[in-house]
């Protein structure tokens, strides 16, 4: 999708261009003024295709890739009733989301069904909310089928008739980012919500909040949630997301020792290796602060190196009004310095003369002393 709001359209590249090869960018002219589109396959089956659809204004059209000239051929217009906030392909239905619900279409018998029943009254919040539509997510295990519906603020669990299928529902706990397609991102079984100062990771199957990760304006780089771009110290920064517990990350990262390349001296950070199958996987560790971090900076009491009582021993407890008679104590510290003028005026008053020599002793105190 390319170009300005105004006239933004769709161009389909073919794979043989991004080897290097001179080929044309094939522009698809009734996408002119779209804003979102989506890209998917018509079924489980290889025969079934690639479908790509896109939004324009109030409806949605739906092409299929070939192996024509322009590669790609119109096979239908849908009105929507609202503005199209969400589009996915979902195994050869077209999934559609606005402000209100969702709506699904098959793209072969053009057979529709709404994912938000209104007869279901758990469900008349979503009616007067006006929560924007971002995502659907197929959750269903077998031959269940059950749907993951993803507003602005909440998400909610639909069966195929459109009613709710769990009691429980995911509450996000801060605002997505206001970049479209940006706010959230999946990845089996993972939900994770982009907002200004951290990423927070559910697991759909379970309905569970299960990671907070503190990266400020982090964004996807693609529908997945593995390669992400965020802002450490004001300076922007590639991060690969992976699971702990799989045996090899879905990029293949570069190793800089094998290659004999030096870091960049500007890297910022600490780069850790982990030896796995006879190759290196090296690590960059980031240190990140947050706005509460920087205002406890300037405290300096907290950075004085202040050790703890060796010797302390809790005589009495003292509570409100209890000073009262320690009024009448005397403050040693300034009797100490008033002690040591006075000493120091009688010993120059008792002074020898400048005849007489005054030898000055130091002595060294040893531990047996």
């Amino acid at each position: 999708m390319l170009g300005p709001s105004r006239d933004r359209h769709i161009r389909l590249i073919p794979v043989s261009a991004i080897d290097g090869r001179e080929l044309k960018w094939i522009k698809v002219p009734e996408t002119k003024n779209c804003h979102n589109f989506s890209v998917g396959r018509g079924g489980a089956s290889i025969e079934s295709g690639r479908f790509f659809c896109v939004a324009v204004k109030k409806s949605v059209t739906v092409f299929r890739i070939d192996r024509s000239d322009k590669r790609h051929h119109k096979l239908r217009d849908y009105a929507m009733p609202g503005t199209p906030q969400a589009l996915s392909i979902i195994e050869g239905n077209l999934c559609v989301g606005w402000m209100t619900g969702f709506r699904m279409w098959n793209l072969q018998d053009h057979s529709q069904k709404a994912l938000v029943n209104f007869e279901d009254a758990s469900l008349q919040f979503l009616n007067s909310s006006q929560y924007d539509a971002h995502l659907i997510i197929d959750v269903g295990c077998g031959d269940a089928e059950e749907y993951l519906l993803v507003f602005s603020k909440i998400g909610v669990y639909v069966g195929p008739d459109g009613r709710r299928s769990r009691s429980q529902e995911i509450m996000f706990p801060c605002a997505p980012a206001q970049i479209p397609n940006t706010g959230f991102a999946y990845t089996a079984p993972h939900l994770c919500v982009f907002s200004e100062m951290q990423i927070d990771i559910f697991n759909v199957r379970s309905s569970e909040w299960i990671q907070t990760i503190n990266l400020k304006k982090a964004q996807p780089l693609s529908l997945s949630p593995n390669l992400l771009l965020c802002m450490v110290n004001d300076a922007p920064y590639m991060v690969l997301l992976s699971e702990i517990l799989a045996d090899e990350d879905l990029l293949n990262i570069p190793n800089w020792a094998s290659r004999g390349d030096s870091l960049p001296s500007n890297s910022g950070g600490v780069i850790s290796g982990t030896s796995f199958k006879g190759f290196t996987k090296r690590r960059r560790k980031l240190s990140v602060k947050a706005a509460r971090d920087e205002q406890k900076a300037g405290d300096r009491r907290s950075q004085l190196p202040i050790s703890g009582p060796s010797d302390f021993v809790h005589i009495v407890h003292m509570g409100p009004g209890a000073g009262l008679e320690l009024q009448n104590l005397i403050d040693l510290k300034n009797s100490a310095s008033a002690s040591l003028n006075s000493s120091a005026s009688s010993n120059l008053q008792n002074s020898p003369s400048a005849s007489e020599s005054v030898r000055v002793e130091t002595r060294t105190p040893t531990c047996g002393s």
